[in-house]
């Protein structure tokens, strides 16, 4: 569980603490990841760790909301080609999550943050939103596990127009 108040110095802290995952994580696998490896690349106190965070799952969580807040609004594109590029642009954390089987965290922020600003979600009725959302959700997380796991080489703009091509194919498949 993330326990961070809104005191300035928790929320430093709590930086300091997501940097010091994401320097770990550009070195060794999640899986490898410790709190005393985590703290040390912080320049943290275990205390610290502690007053924040249960786990380095916790401070994986932070730091995928942290990525989410800082994606650029760009309404001349669309949602879930800036999920892509936004993912692609921070490579470490999404391998993190997938060879950590914590998709989850990809999922809850898709719907967190990048459901609410699609146009064209909101103006699906509402009892296809729903189903709509699910189906989007899993289908982007579930490409960029299979981009991970296929080397990473596509471009955000060829990944999202192989998306589109095999929910043309799908639909024919149903």
């Amino acid at each position: 569980m993330i326990h961070i108040q809104q005191d300035p110095r928790a929320v430093r802290s709590a930086g300091l603490i997501a940097d010091g995952l994401t320097a770990c994580l550009a070195r060794m696998p999640f899986g490898e990841v410790t709190v005393t490896s985590v703290c040390r690349a912080a320049g943290v106190g275990r205390a610290t760790f502690y007053r924040l965070f249960d786990n380095t799952a916790d401070v994986l969580d932070y730091r995928c909301g942290q990525v989410f807040t800082a994606m650029p609004d760009a309404p001349e594109e669309p949602p879930a080609l800036r999920f892509i590029r936004l993912w692609m642009d921070n490579r470490v954390l999404l391998q993190a999550i997938v060879e950590s089987r914590q998709t989850a965290l990809l999922e809850d922020a898709h719907r967190r943050y990048v459901l609410p600003h699609s146009p064209a979600l909101q103006a699906a009725a509402p009892a296809d939103a729903r189903y709509l959302s699910a189906m989007l959700t899993a289908c982007l997380c579930a490409f960029l596990s299979a981009w991970l796991r296929g080397g990473g080489q596509e471009s955000p703009e060829a990944l999202y127009d192989r998306l589109r091509q095999c929910f043309c194919t799908l639909s024919t498949l149903l």
